[in-house]
């Protein structure tokens, strides 16, 4: 699964990155950074394909199908099986139509031990991961609408088993051009959704400060204290 990610770089940055890997030419607007603890219904920085280039602006994090009667964030999906998501009613119609990067630096997962630990995993060398996504624009009743998104997910490589059964779908930035490209042949976008390399990731236990939504500060990053079984003394 994808249970929080963090975007922790300053704006410049992200705008300079934007550009430069991914050609993004327009920017509605950024969320908030930085970030260090986003969940679910939090905004997200995402990157959608368009016929005038790819723009880059805040979504919020929790697919609403467009047959929600009512969106409440507090019951949307946030992630997506790549396996089964063509077989989806939710989520079929944007995989084949709206399909988007969710940009990130980290995203974090429990592993459920006695509590559960959370673990921050990252791309070696790369200083923002992009994660395939879907997305909907859903129109509530006085008119305003709310556009959100969902992450795909696929089988663990050998690093995320450690810790999980799941993981996002993260994209290189040459994947991503496709993963954007309505043109791109279903079959081959299909196959987008495998692990990413475990050599080219690494991972950390972080501490369980990150594990209430509302605590957002740099804190959440941190590596976790040693249990006393890690703990090594000088004789």
């Amino acid at each position: 699964m994808c249970g929080r990610v963090t975007l922790t770089l300053d704006k410049a940055d992200i705008e300079a990155i934007l550009g430069e890997t991914f050609g993004v030419t327009g920017i509605a607007n950024l969320p908030e950074v930085p970030a260090y603890n986003i969940a679910p219904s939090d905004q997200v920085l995402s990157i959608v394909g368009t016929e005038g280039g790819n723009r880059a602006g805040a979504v919020t994090w929790g697919f609403v199908p467009h047959w929600t009667k009512e969106a409440d964030i507090r019951h949307t999906l946030i992630n997506a099986r790549g396996e089964t998501v063509t077989d989806k009613p939710a989520f079929k119609e944007a995989f084949m139509q709206r399909r988007c990067l969710i940009l990130a630096d980290y995203f974090i997962e429990w592993k459920r031990e006695d509590i559960k630990r959370p673990y921050a995993f990252s791309v070696m060398g790369a200083k923002i991961m992009a994660l395939a996504g879907i997305y909907n624009v859903y129109y509530k009743k006085d008119g305003s609408k709310l556009s959100s998104c969902a992450v795909l997910t696929c089988e663990p490589n050998s690093l995320m088993a450690k810790v999980h059964n799941r993981m996002p779908v993260i994209l290189d930035p040459a994947k991503a051009v496709s993963w954007l490209d309505s043109r791109t042949k279903i079959d081959i976008v299909k196959n987008l959704l495998a692990p990413y390399e475990a050599q080219k990731m690494s991972m950390y236990e972080v501490s369980t400060y990150i594990n209430s939504s509302r605590n957002k500060g740099a804190a959440c990053l941190e590596p976790a204290s040693p249990r006393p079984e890690q703990m090594r003394f000088d004789l």
